[in-house]
């Protein structure tokens, strides 16, 4: 490849990147916390800091995109042949989790079927979705709902709602869940966890919403063979 074009498409992967982490670096959100841990120091300092920050984040982000190219060559996946996002790629020892999108449905069956071609499998391959816990707790105590809220991401849930909490195999099947009980039912995601050996759904709202996107779940579930 000539320089020229190397640059081109190492601009253009940049700024793709750079679009892309900005809404989950936040830096609204991560200036008052720089603003508390550099108290009492002068303008002069933080600067400094701020500007040491700013490139060695630079730098990592560049070594990041490189190497995670470098990492989908290896393995012949190649997300340019589709026009999707790329969201997620986690590598465990056991279980393993890549997650693309786009606002075209189409290209993102056309970017799975890349991904399975390249691994010599089928959509039949998957395996079947099980329910290992479905639950729904009402009228949630405040004190209870200050301590989930403490440790979740998502929307906060009020004392008095209900809470629904789904935990299933495999992880990302809490995905499809947590989909479907939203287009079902006017409830809150509180949050959601679908890496690892087992994905988690919890979400919050009135006993009777909360009880219609249980349905709504666990139907989802099903439909994939759940048991």
């Amino acid at each position: 490849m000539e320089l020229n074009e190397y640059l081109r498409v190492l601009g253009a992967s940049f700024f793709f990147a750079l679009a892309t982490l900005l809404p989950f670096l936040n830096p609204p959100a991560i200036a008052p916390i720089f603003l508390s841990l550099t108290e009492g120091a002068s303008s002069a300092t933080r600067t400094v800091l701020a500007k040491r920050v700013a490139i060695n984040v630079g730098l990592m982000l560049i070594v990041a995109m490189v190497a995670g190219n470098v990492l989908l060559s290896f393995f012949g996946i190649s997300l340019s042949i589709v026009r999707v996002g790329g969201g997620m790629l986690v590598v465990e020892r056991q279980y393993g989790y890549l997650e693309f999108h786009s606002r075209s449905t189409a290209e993102v069956k056309a970017g799975a079927a890349a991904v399975l071609s390249a691994l010599g499998a089928s959509e039949d391959d998957a395996k079947r979705p099980e329910i290992l816990a479905s639950r729904v707790v009402t009228r949630i105590d405040p004190q209870h709902a200050f301590l989930i809220n403490r440790n979740k991401l998502g929307s906060m849930i009020v004392g008095g709602e209900s809470l629904y909490l789904l935990e299933c195999q495999p992880a990302s099947y809490a995905i499809l869940a947590c989909n479907e009980a939203e287009k079902a039912a006017n409830i809150k995601l509180i949050d959601y966890r679908m890496i690892g050996a087992s994905g988690r759904l919890y979400l919050s709202g009135d006993e009777a919403e909360i009880r219609n996107a249980r349905d709504a779940a666990e139907a989802a579930l099903r439909a994939h063979g759940a048991r």
